[in-house]
């Protein structure tokens, strides 16, 4: 250590609270650059374990593999884990049910299988030899079949041909014909006969479009010569996969595990890791100018406070180099300290609001894959260099500011204050509004031009990175939340089946009502129509957009006839219900029910996406003008008109045949649908009304219904859509129920807008943070440097109360001068978040008051502080010794 780095080291010790206050300045920005790399990992890692947990620990896959390649794979070198399953053959299943997927495919599988690929049993255990078999439970739910654990099946196993072509499992069912044959056949090779000892959840490697439901046994113990193998296998490096299938597996069709790849970073098509990365890198970006200015005052005040010493040293013979890297080894050595320190404090705080949040990231992916923390070592060196670089960043202008210190001035320290001619001028309207001490307080900021600087900039940084966080915050909530408010029921149930009779729907709803749990239920049937809406009766917005909608697409926005045919959705409420939902919307008596006078309710503002704009827009369709009024309708028996196309495939039917007009008397419009039905569903134009009303308008209105749901609100939603689901497994007949959670999404939804408020929320208070301590030892490093001045006018007659008087001024002027530039500027900022917002999703600008109030009263709270510690600790120094101190 040689004599300069002595003296460095000396003054940082002398004056350890403006050295603490820098340290913490640093840790703090090197924490919020840790936490943000170390989320990302930790991000990365989460996603890796869900593709994994979701599709399996594999990069490559190839089918009809024949037994000698096999080998040759699981043995290449390059091969670091390797499985597969021998293709034993499919089934025909003679079972009701989907006509795409007509088959049962039995693999048999290794022991090493379950290592690489997930595999969820739902009851009972897996298979140990080949006579025991696995079957996946969405097949007996969609097929209607009562197999169950210890029962004995008999399969005749064959091989599916096409073309003179063996199609592997990865193939889907080849064209279905009119008379329902596929182009496909089915070449029987044996007998064979399992006992049931498993059910699993439907496997990833079943796609939805596969030809058969995957079922699983142990591969043979030495399976024929001409078996066939589906493989999968990870490699040494996951880059390498693409070149690995081109060359290795040339000649059979394989696949790769997508989402794996991608999350490794080894995908040819990354948006999602681009994504994530460009996220960092705005954060980064965002931090690193309060880093930057923190750090910069700590360093621009210290070399301020020491133009004697340099001088010294400058006057002694030491070059502007050598002071240059004294301020310079004053920023390692700080940064040495406060970095270490401040990955640290990163890696803890996210891994502790890791683990309070890790349930609160299912929402991305299925599964029960926990987030938790995940440190690796490139993350911590980018935090760790960016922070580094942000110290040296603000040592920079003041080493060269110290560098060029003339020796003389800086001893006779007439280089930082000048009185200009301007000065003797100012303060007269202070000494007016707050006597001699305002006076005194309006010309300090005169002469000492730079320090004055220096802390509204502090200030300035802090308002604008608080309210710009702030409104991030908001409008991101915003533009989240816009996209769909939630609804008020919690299942909602869908009757599925071809040809399902009204009476046995009716017989389903009543079963519905009477399950255990059930609070409330609606049953809401549909049917589609088409308005015929005239020029005037149409909003100017929405018909602009239409004509341009339909001049988009090539196509006649406007008929014959003068008017527009809109698609039209008709939702039949039970007269009980719509009764319930006028006493909901407080227009109770207001509106007729009666059968013959009553009219209907239009859900009238929709979002759009308008691609000229290429964001997201709500409109008001009907004219308000058009309430009262008779609207002309088109319903169409769409049933009727497919039943008379499967009779008679080769006749051209005539559409009007099967369709008839009404008319209906627009009674209000509303903002939402009974139980706030169709808040998910912000594009959808509709009409509500009883069911008396469409029967009194509609003759044989039930052939014109073409949907029914029932929406149940139930506080144990779990249970109640349990028991629903099993009313559809005991179901006799056509019907088939689909039952989904609403509750359980909204939950999953509110966990994801958690999670962002959470990050959200924890940047704000760390840039606040990192705002204080850069204000706090501004102002209180310029107070205290300022203590021979106070000491003079202390002797010279002015009182405590004086002083006090004099320094609350300098703090009002502090506060009044750092908003009047912080506040415009962060009202910029929230425009241009806003802007980008606005080209995404129509929404208004709106400024977080809030926030701006925070900030207005947390500057002056803030400055006030600092002043009463600074006064504080001045207190209790001896005024002869400050007088005669000429420098810290």
């Amino acid at each position: 250590m040689n004599v300069f780095t002595h003296v460095t080291v000396k003054t940082l010790k002398k004056n350890r609270m403006r050295t603490a206050v820098t340290v913490i300045g640093i840790v703090l920005a090197t924490a919020m650059l840790t936490a943000v790399t170390t989320f990302i990992s930790s991000l990365q890692s989460f996603m890796v374990r869900s593709a994994i947990a979701e599709a399996g620990n594999w990069y490559g896959a190839a089918f009809q593999i024949p037994k000698d390649k096999r080998e040759e794979l699981a043995g290449d070198p390059e091969v670091t884990a390797f499985t597969s399953f021998q293709e034993i053959g499919y089934a025909r299943l003679e079972a009701e049910g989907d006509s795409s997927k007509p088959y049962l495919f039995v693999a048999g599988v290794e022991d090493t299988f379950y290592d690489l690929l997930p595999i969820h049993l739902v009851r009972g255990r897996l298979p140990e030899d080949s006579t025991e078999l696995v079957i996946p439970r969405h097949m007996l739910v969609q097929r209607r079949l009562t197999a169950d654990i210890g029962d004995t099946i008999t399969l005749e196993l064959g091989e599916r041909v096409s073309d003179s072509r063996k199609l592997s499992f990865a193939n889907p069912v080849s064209l279905i014909t009119e008379d329902g044959e596929t182009e496909e056949e089915l070449v029987y090779g044996e007998m064979r006969t399992y006992t049931i000892v498993g059910v699993i959840e439907r496997p990833d490697l079943e796609d939805y479009n596969a030809a058969g439901y995957f079922c699983m046994t142990a591969a043979d113990p030495d399976p024929a010569d001409d078996s066939t193998f589906t493989c999968y296998y990870r490699l040494r490096k996951s880059s390498d996969i693409y070149s690995f299938q081109e060359t290795r597996t040339a000649g059979y069709e394989g696949t790769y595990n997508t989402n794996l790849l991608r999350y490794l970073g080894a995908s040819n098509n990354r948006p999602m890791m681009r994504m994530i990365y460009g996220l960092a890198a705005i954060l980064i970006l965002l931090i690193m100018p309060g880093g930057v200015s923190r750090v910069y005052n700590s360093f621009a005040i210290s070399v301020s406070a020491r133009p004697r010493q340099f001088g010294l040293l400058a006057s002694t013979g030491a070059t502007p180099k050598q002071i240059r890297r004294m301020v310079i080894t004053e920023a390692l050595i700080v940064g040495g300290i406060g970095i270490p320190l401040g990955i640290l404090s990163g890696i803890g705080g996210i891994g502790v609001t890791l683990h309070f949040l890790e349930n609160s990231f299912a929402y991305m992916y299925a599964g029960n894959v926990p987030m938790y923390l995940s440190v690796s070592v490139p993350a911590v060196v980018i935090a760790g260099a960016t922070a580094l670089l942000t110290v040296l960043l603000s040592a920079f202008l003041p080493a060269g500011r110290a560098a060029r210190v003339s020796p003389m001035e800086a001893i006779r320290q007439s280089r930082d204050i000048r009185v200009p001619r301007q000065v003797q001028k100012k303060g007269r309207l202070f000494f007016r509004l707050f006597g001699l001490e305002g006076m005194i307080a309006g010309k300090h900021f005169s002469r000492n031009r730079r320090q004055y600087r220096a802390t509204i900039f502090s200030l300035f940084i802090s308002i604008v990175l608080f309210i710009s966080a702030s409104s991030f915050s908001a409008y991101l909530k915003n533009s989240i939340g816009g996209m769909g408010e939630a609804v008020g029921y919690d299942v909602s149930v869908y009757f599925e089946g071809a040809d399902v009779k009204p009476e046995e729907e009716e017989r389903f709803v009543e079963s519905i009502r009477r399950v255990e749990g059930v609070e409330r239920m609606i049953s809401v049937k549909g049917a589609n129509g088409e308005l015929a809406v005239l020029p005037e009766q149409m909003t100017e917005k929405y018909r602009t957009y239409a004509e341009e909608d339909a001049a988009r697409w090539d196509q006649e926005f406007w008929q014959e006839d003068g008017t527009a045919g809109l698609g039209t959705f008709v939702a039949v409420l039970e007269d009980a219900d719509f009764a319930a939902y006028l006493e909901e919307l407080g227009l109770s008596g207001q509106i007729s029910v009666d059968p013959a006078e009553g009219g209907v309710l239009v859900l009238n503002q929709i979002r759009v996406y308008d691609p000229g704009e290429e964001r997201y827009r709500f409109l008001d369709v009907l004219d308000p003008e058009t309430i009262g009024s008779e609207l002309k309708m088109v319903v169409t028996d769409y049933k009727s008109m497919a039943r008379n196309q499967e009779e008679a495939p080769e006749e051209d039917l005539e559409t009007e045949n099967y369709q008839q007009e009404v008319s209906f008397t627009v009674a209000a419009f509303v903002e939402k649908g009974p139980m706030n039905l169709f808040a998910r569903q912000g594009d959808l134009f509709g009409l509500i009304m009883s069911q008396s009303v469409f029967e009194a308008r509609i003759p044989q209105g039930e052939r014109y219904l073409n949907g029914h749901n029932v929406y149940v609100q139930a506080s144990d939603h779990q249970g109640v859509r349990e028991r629903i689901e099993n009313l559809s497994l005991e179901a006799q007949g056509s019907t088939y129920l689909f039952v989904y959670d609403e509750t359980e999404s909204m939950i999953t939804e509110q966990n994801m807008m958690f999670t962002v408020e959470v990050f959200t929320y924890g940047f704000i208070v760390l840039i606040s943070l990192i705002a204080v301590a850069n204000v706090f030892n501004t102002i209180s490093t310029g107070f205290l440097l300022r203590r021979r001045e106070f000491a003079i006018l202390t002797s010279v007659g002015m009182a405590p109360k004086g002083m006090n008087r004099m320094l609350s001024c300098e703090c009002i002027l502090y506060g009044c001068k750092a908003l009047l530039y912080g506040l415009p500027v962060s009202v910029f900022v929230t425009w241009r978040i806003y802007k980008v917002v606005q080209d995404s999703i129509e929404t208004g600008f709106f400024i977080p008051a809030a926030s701006i109030v925070i900030a207005v009263f947390s500057v002056f709270a803030v400055v006030f502080a600092t002043m009463i510690y600074a006064r504080n600790k001045m207190k209790k120094e001896n005024v002869i010794d400050n007088i005669r101190q000429e420098s810290l």
